[in-house]
């Protein structure tokens, strides 16, 4: 008896307040949609991120070689190696932070961090900033040279992760690692993860460059297979760097060569 009295009298509160609930429903779901839609005006999406990005490289190249005063002309290679990381663990202060999720489900952000390494006679010209997306300038610097000499190696890290294969695997993300020739075996897909390039000195200090993902969740990354296309480039050419240049004849009376500069020459001019 008691209850079905309170059901009635509940009935009638909803009934009298129906349409109040009702608009309520209409502003709050009509607020989401203008939010979503004002953002979409003021946020950048992925493809205008990656374009951005990518048109500032050219201008954080152009401040790294102001930074070591030289120019284009003095580089072995005219093309550096790139490193570009979406995020910084660096202190920027108030400088505005964007974030959005792009179709890959990945989010970009401004700033970013930029590391550019490029090839000069005697040394290798090392520029890392973060790089203000929103401004195209730099919020952070810094810069190493290293003469080739006193390189031992450049040190590559891999890491895989190892996914189970079930039909949702094997239907949206087997067939993005094909073309890499990475393909299940006994149900298991291994897919490279983590990667990382550093330089191992003579003296066996080592110098940490840059990491990356090559993919999450499982869904390979375009900006992490760059970064692993640049880290090989840049051990390629260190390693020939390294090697003497073959000398042309000459007669026993003339003066030996001078030894190639190493950083401790480079650092006392």
């Amino acid at each position: 008896m008691i209850a079905g009295l309170l059901s009635l009298i509940a009935g009638l509160y909803f009934l009298e307040h129906f349409v109040d609930l009702l608009l309520g429903a209409i502003v709050v779901g009509g607020s989401g949609m203008a939010l979503k839609y004002w953002r979409g005006l003021y946020v950048a999406t992925q493809k205008e991120f990656d374009h951005i990005a990518e048109t500032d490289f050219t201008g954080a190249q152009t401040i790294a070689l102001e930074r070591f005063e030289i120019s284009a002309s003095d580089l072995i290679h005219a093309e550096p190696c790139k490193f570009r990381g979406a995020t910084t663990k660096l202190d920027i202060g108030q400088a505005f932070v964007g974030l959005r999720v792009g179709s890959d489900e990945k989010p970009r952000r401004s700033p970013h961090e930029y590391l550019i390494v490029n090839f000069g006679r005697a040394q290798l010209l090392i520029f890392r900033c973060v790089w203000d997306l929103t401004s195209g300038t730099t919020l952070w610097e810094e810069t190493h040279e290293f003469a080739y000499s006193d390189i031992a190696c450049v040190l590559l890290r891999h890491k895989k992760e190892t996914i189970r294969v079930n039909l949702k695997v094997r239907r949206e993300i087997v067939p993005l690692w094909k073309s890499a020739g990475i393909v299940p075996i006994n149900d298991m897909l291994q897919v490279p993860t983590d990667e990382s390039v550093a330089l191992r000195l003579v003296s066996g200090e080592l110098i940490e460059l840059a990491s990356w993902k090559r993919s999450g969740g499982g869904i390979p990354s375009g900006e992490g297979k760059k970064s692993a296309a640049n880290a090989q480039r840049l051990q390629k050419l260190v390693r020939e760097l390294k090697q003497p240049s073959v000398a042309a004849p000459s007669s026993a009376s003339s003066s030996p060569k001078q030894a190639p500069a190493t950083i401790r020459d480079v650092r006392s001019r």
